[in-house]
């Protein structure tokens, strides 16, 4: 959805996060396996986990 330009916040609160550092985490997460040219969702978790912003 972010790569669609949905707002931030709206994606936060259809994924039900409870805050935005964890919608903020799993967007730098696909930003970086975009990147990579990677994927799967255990490198997506494992990218997540990792780069805190």
């Amino acid at each position: 959805m972010l790569d669609l330009s949905v707002p931030i916040e709206q994606v936060n609160y259809l994924a039900g996060h409870k805050s935005m550092a964890m919608t903020k985490r799993y967007g730098a997460a696909i930003e970086v396996l975009d990147a990579a040219g990677k994927t799967s969702s255990t490198e997506a978790l494992a990218a997540a986990r990792w780069k805190r912003t």
